[in-house]
């Protein structure tokens, strides 16, 4: 649509699903500068997605899948689909997350790809990085919520479901 041949890295199995299957037909009959480099650590998928402008997360399985929250941590803005599927850190921020409404929609995804590439700015890396920080960030978020977990178990040896809920509901 926009006369270009974007670059794009798929690490993973991609063997599963009716439209994944295709991928590679799709990729030779079309000429795309895909890599398919497989199944990759989890450094170098760190790696891949520090030097990606966007990852793009059309996937409709899986719960909670891990790969978005990592890359809003490498400052990399992400763009989903079936937000259910995705925690609220994911999509609850349109700054850092765009949602598809169909995907099966190609020139909508390719038309929403090309408004989130408009802005692949460092600034926009640092804004991404910092929101996964104060979502999830280990200093910020998690070790402060251990902390006031263990207080409550500390302070009830006995289980008490109703000091949890007051905690957290």
């Amino acid at each position: 649509i926009f006369g270009k041949n974007l670059k794009c890295i798929m690490p993973g199995r991609g063997n599963r699903g009716i439209n994944t299957c295709k991928i590679n037909d799709k990729i030779r009959d079309l000429h795309l500068d895909v890599s398919l480099p497989g199944m990759v650590t989890r450094d170098e998928v760190c790696k891949i997605l520090n030097q990606s402008k966007l990852m793009v997360y059309l996937g409709g399985g899986g719960q909670n899948d891990r790969g978005p929250l990592e890359a809003l941590r490498c400052g990399t803005p992400i763009m989903i689909t079936y937000p259910p599927n995705h925690s609220p850190i994911v999509y609850s921020n349109p700054q850092v997350c765009k949602i598809v409404k169909n995907s099966d929609d190609f020139e909508l995804v390719a038309n929403n790809i090309h408004e989130c590439l408009k802005d692949t700015s460092e600034g926009k890396r640092e804004y991404v990085n910092s929101y996964f920080q104060s979502a999830c960030g280990l200093n910020e978020v998690i070790i402060p919520d251990m902390k006031k977990l263990f207080n409550i178990i500390r302070e009830n040896p006995v289980p008490n479901i109703e000091a949890l809920k007051e905690a957290y509901l």
